[in-house]
């Protein structure tokens, strides 16, 4: 299992800027997930929104399990339609 990031930042701050931290498999399938969001009125920071979806992934209370789908429609899911 390896942890990977992404990062969704509206520049025009009129929706929240989103990071999500996701596990892949050794066939680049993504099977668990967690995200965090920063307000539209705050700064948006890679390293504060890592460092939260990171821990989320880690907390029962936030994980996402889903059945295994392939990192590239995972990604687009997210930078197309968010979460």
């Amino acid at each position: 299992m390896k942890t990977q990031i992404a990062h969704k930042h509206d520049h025009t701050r009129k929706t929240a800027s989103i990071t999500v931290a996701f596990e892949v498999d050794e066939f680049q399938n993504v099977f668990a997930y967690a995200i965090s969001r920063c307000n539209p009125k705050d700064n948006f920071s890679r390293m504060v929104g890592r460092t939260k979806a990171i821990g989320r992934l880690n907390s029962p209370k936030y994980r996402k399990e889903i059945q295994p789908v392939p990192r590239t429609e995972f990604l687009e899911a997210f930078f197309n339609l968010g979460f």
